[in-house]
């Protein structure tokens, strides 16, 4: 049985060895209205993931991981629908799960206002599948007093 690496130990090592990258594809997320589903039992109310969300996020936390973390905060987050969308898609129901996920691998320290002060959605349609390139863009300080070490 091999050792267990401690929490963020795994991220550190590709930092220092360089592996990361500055943006990655992925697969066109779950919108927004279909991460979660509402569930009663026993008079009381739960919000649960749906599958399809838990699909995404195993397919997606691969390439993900592999992005380069920012140096400083506040950052902007770039996402550029690539391919074929359909199009009556809400594009802002897009960024939520990825944003999540960045926060939840630890490429972000968080995305709240300290950590995430723009957001970009572009799109670049093609035949091809539909996914998303992922980019984070260091930015200039925060309007809300955020600095480099307050933010982390």
């Amino acid at each position: 049985m091999g050792m267990e690496l401690p929490k963020g130990a795994e991220r550190r090592i590709q930092e220092a060895s360089g592996t990361l990258v500055p943006f990655v594809l992925v697969p066109a997320p779950p919108s927004t209205n279909n991460l979660f589903r509402t569930v009663v039992s026993k008079g009381r109310v739960f919000r649960v993931t749906t599958s399809d969300y838990k699909d995404w996020k195993a397919e997606a936390e691969g390439p993900v991981r592999m992005l380069r973390s920012p140096v400083t905060y506040p950052v902007g987050v770039r996402l550029t629908l690539c391919g074929k969308w359909y199009k009556a898609r809400d594009v802002d129901n897009v960024a939520k799960p990825i944003i999540d996920l960045l926060v939840s691998v630890g490429v972000l320290a968080g995305d709240n206002l300290n950590h995430v002060v723009g957001l970009t959605l572009r799109c670049e349609p093609s035949e091809a599948p539909p996914q998303v390139k992922v980019e984070i863009e260091e930015t200039a300080p925060s309007l809300f007093g955020s600095s480099p070490e307050t933010a982390k």
